[in-house]
């Protein structure tokens, strides 16, 4: 059964993103910055983790509008829960706009179809691109 517990812990987003155990120390940093400033969640089928994901509150561009990129790490295996993982995210930007008006901003490697599928599954749509990277959003206003 999926479940979903917050805040994800710095073991839980370390050990996908670094399965065997090694990684840059920038990197590294980056990452503990990540967990640290944003609202995360990490995603699980009993034991086993799925997904964490965050979402890192930017300077507002639109007057009134919480504006939030969403960053995602995801074991390689998760595919198998791919539409119930779907359906969280899904629930989450929702719950995410309840109050206020939100938009959501991923950055995805240009031309990474993986990406590009997810991004499209949860609703988000192509926004432009930068720096080799294509730039989705999902927003309720």
């Amino acid at each position: 059964m999926i479940s979903v517990s917050s805040p994800a812990t710095l073991h839980e987003l370390s050990a996908l993103a670094y399965p065997a155990g090694i990684g840059m120390p920038s990197h590294f940093r980056a990452m503990v910055l990540q967990l640290v400033v944003s609202d995360t969640v990490a995603i699980r089928d009993g034991d086993r983790l799925l997904a964490v994901l965050g979402f890192w509150k930017l300077e507002e561009e639109r007057e009134g509008e919480k504006l939030f990129e969403l960053w995602l790490v995801v074991d390689p295996e998760a595919w198998r829960w791919a539409v119930a993982m779907v359906r969280l995210v899904r629930l989450t930007l929702q719950r995410l706009a309840e109050t206020e008006t939100v938009r959501i901003r991923a950055h995805v490697r240009e031309g990474h179809r993986p990406g590009q599928r997810l991004a499209r599954l949860v609703g988000m749509k192509a926004a432009g691109s930068m720096a080799h990277f294509e730039i989705w959003e999902w927003s309720n206003g």
